[in-house]
């Protein structure tokens, strides 16, 4: 088996294993975003969506970093011999930044519910879902380190289980608001956390003689940068949404709100567990100083056919992919949606582009270019909101997102071989081929077939079949 097989094996080997979890998930999604749309109004999901806006934020500037510092100097730490001393260090920073985040929210609670419209009952909902959040996201870090795919795996469907019980129980009492699905989410995320820490038993060893000042500041310099960078991110994501609310546009916001529930539950869902699964062989491979030019290019070959057809399907079929879940009452999601699955792929693609920073413990780079794209940004969606409202905002988010991953790929170092982006750019145009051509044999199906829910997911299903045929079909051709 050549080097690149080989590539490809262990990548999709390592993607597989983690990849029956997302399976369930999109079978619980299939019923929970239905539910949601039921039970929330436009300007209720819209609130819905400002509260989990707000929880990734905190999760960002508070704790993301802490959880990546994990993964990327766990390993090290264990080759030096100080693992109890890093993992002092760790729940140290851990400590540190709850009380900050507790201090923060008590300044600025009531200027954001102001400025914001925000429920009071909301923004505490929040606060306490962060809480078991933070914990989950520290030991699914781990669960990566101490390769556990199958109680990963076993985690998520047990929480999926959960949320659709008490979901349901909220229909049943009538309890139909934001702050009683927020409160179900962090009772469920609870007992998930509660049961991995039951199986695992992760290392307790906490002393203040094990903290190390060295240690907290590798983790600093590698995480402040991280901070700017993923703010700037949540920025492009949110913009426009916290644009409408502030200005009483609540039915705009929902509109935003619903299409990027939709696409990110489905497609960030997927495609974040094939650099997430297989984050931790890179990092070993360039630990023990082995080339990952080849492994980097295979990877990032391998996310375009796996994901195109994916992403697709939003731009081909974003009627039937609103009328499966959710009702008439929004109207103009039809036309925002593509653009959000596209700008999802690009963010999963430039994630692969910018590991080479995590590797040469650069951050500071990608914080550079999300503050140059940021800016943008702004400007952009200040003159396409103008000229065409809420499609405007969401094709803004979208060139944003090419202006993000085209200037992260101009970036190289001389000492790293890293993608091979002719390789890639061939595999991306053969796929999009691919997927045109699939789209075109569907055509006919489509114009003398009609029906309701069962025939939008036949059609969706048939699309999948016949792009992923012609690509292994046409295997050796996509990935010379």
């Amino acid at each position: 088996m050549n080097c690149e097989k080989r590539n490809y094996y262990l990548i999709t080997m390592d993607f597989f294993r983690y990849l029956p979890s997302r399976f369930y998930v999109l079978s619980t999604l299939l019923l929970i975003i239905p539910l949601f749309a039921k039970m929330l109004s436009v300007k209720e999901m819209g609130q819905y969506q400002i509260g989990i806006s707000l929880l990734n934020l905190i999760c960002t500037i508070f704790f993301d970093w802490v959880s990546k510092a994990v993964l990327r100097f766990r390993k090290k730490a264990e080759l030096q011999g100080i693992l109890t001393e890093f993992t002092s260090s760790i729940y140290t920073l851990f400590m540190c930044n709850y009380l900050i985040m507790l201090l923060v929210y008590f300044i600025l609670k009531q200027k954001l519910c102001a400025y914001f419209f925000i429920d009071e009952m909301t923004l505490l909902s929040v606060m306490i879902l962060v809480i078991p959040c933070l914990i989950r996201q520290f030991l699914y870090q781990l669960l990566r380190l101490l390769d556990k795919p199958f109680l990963y795996t076993f985690s998520i469907v047990f929480y999926q289980i959960l949320l659709v019980l008490m979901t349901m129980l909220c229909i049943k009492k009538g309890t139909d608001n934001v702050s009683s699905i927020l409160i179900s989410m962090a009772i469920a995320i609870t007992i998930t956390d509660c049961l991995i820490i039951t199986k695992i038993k992760p290392q307790k060893t906490f002393s203040l003689k094990f903290i190390k000042i060295g240690i907290i500041q590798q983790c600093l310099k590698y995480g402040i940068p991280l901070i700017c960078t993923n703010f700037c991110i949540w920025g492009m994501w949110h913009l426009s949404q916290y644009y409408y609310q502030s200005q009483r546009e609540f039915e705009s916001t929902g509109e935003i709100a619903i299409s990027n529930f939709i696409a990110k539950s489905i497609l960030t869902a997927i495609f974040s567990t094939f650099l997430f699964s297989v984050f931790p062989r890179i990092i070993k491979k360039y630990e023990t100083q082995k080339d990952i030019s080849s492994f980097m290019t295979s990877l990032t070959q391998l996310y375009c056919i796996y994901f195109l057809p994916l992403t697709m399907i939003f731009c081909f079929y974003p009627q039937s992919i609103i009328r499966i879940f959710t009702h008439n009452q929004y109207h103009q999601t039809i036309y925002l949606i593509p653009f959000f699955a596209l700008s999802i792929f690009l963010h999963e693609l430039t994630k692969i582009i910018n590991v080479k920073y995590h590797l040469k413990n650069k951050t500071y780079i990608e914080t550079i270019i999300s503050i140059f794209t940021i800016i943008c940004g702004i400007i952009i969606n200040l003159i396409l909101i103008n000229l065409y409202g809420i499609t405007g905002a969401a094709a803004a988010l979208l060139i944003s997102f090419i202006i993000y991953a085209i200037l992260n790929a101009c970036i190289n170092f001389k000492d790293i071989k890293y993608i091979n982006y002719g390789k890639v750019s061939y595999t991306f145009i053969f796929s999009l081929i691919i997927c045109f051509i699939s789209y075109f044999c569907l055509h006919s199906f489509e114009l003398f077939i009609t029906g309701g829910i069962i025939f939008y997911v036949i059609k969706i299903l048939l699309f999948l079949i016949i792009s992923y045929a012609l690509t292994y079909i046409s295997t050796n051709l996509i990935l010379k």
